[in-house]
């Protein structure tokens, strides 16, 4: 949307954009949003007391569009969605309830498809999810592309390792990642979990989302990645692993513009 009225009649708002856009979306949705239920379909580290400056708690919920990736090219949308098992659409209140606008947006997304599960600690799914995304996102633009990365076992096993370190934050934080399924994987010993990640990550729905993801957001995934490490240095949990994927992903990039 290029702009918003006040006198909207929208029953919901979704903002979809990346998280670095986020800041300049919350000044105009505190004035703007009018009744509409507002939902942050986004990823969500550490700006959970930003969007309390601007919008009441029963003004927004959180949901996340696990199963679908791509990105926009010109006037075109490249949609990818995931058939996994897994993959599904998360939703729900901050404080966990069952509200019946969280019911409501449901039924919508299960009309399109899109698996919703309402989730009674969303802030535990987002949270954790940063930590994964980010170090998952480093290891394949590391590689360079989602299908060099599955055949890089080296890379792999540093990036499952990054991903336990944003996660070790996490619990630092107060946010136990053993109580999402989807966390479950990361924590297993590496000879089990880097051929079960190469079986996972080789799905062709999945290829083309994580390919979405670095080409169309990297300054996103960069965000991402320092969000975690400078966390690391706050709660006193070292990221050698992330770092050493962030020193590939400068290289790479410092080779290209050579």
């Amino acid at each position: 949307m290029d702009e918003l009225s006040s006198n909207n009649d929208f029953e919901y708002i979704i903002v979809s954009t990346n998280k670095l856009q986020l800041s300049t979306i919350l000044p105009s949705l505190s004035k703007s949003a009018g009744k509409a239920n507002v939902v942050f379909f986004q990823n969500n580290w550490d700006v959970f007391t930003e969007i309390d400056k601007y919008l009441k708690p029963e003004q927004y919920f959180f949901a996340f569009p696990f199963m679908v990736g791509g990105g926009k090219e010109d006037k075109s949308i490249h949609c990818a969605i995931s058939g996994l098992k897994y993959s599904n659409t998360p939703l729900g209140e901050k404080d966990g309830r069952t509200t019946p606008r969280v019911e409501k947006l449901s039924i919508v997304l299960d009309k399109a498809n899109l698996k919703p599960t309402i989730s009674n600690q969303i802030l535990v799914w987002l949270i954790t999810h940063y930590a994964v995304a980010a170090g998952l996102s480093a290891g394949i633009m590391s590689a360079g592309s989602a299908s060099k990365f599955i055949e890089n076992t080296a890379i792999i096993k540093t990036t499952m390792k990054a991903i336990r370190e944003g996660l070790a934050i996490c619990k630092r934080m107060g946010i136990n990642p053993k109580t999402e399924k989807a966390n479950r994987l990361y924590l297993l010993p590496l000879f089990i979990s880097v051929p079960i990640a190469k079986k996972i990550y080789s799905n062709d729905a999945l290829q083309l989302m994580f390919e979405g993801h670095i080409n169309h957001s990297p300054a996103e995934i960069r965000q991402m990645i320092d969000d975690i490490i400078d966390s690391g240095v706050k709660y006193g949990v070292t990221t050698p692993n992330l770092a050493q994927l962030k020193s590939y992903i400068s290289s790479n990039q410092t080779n290209k513009s050579n």
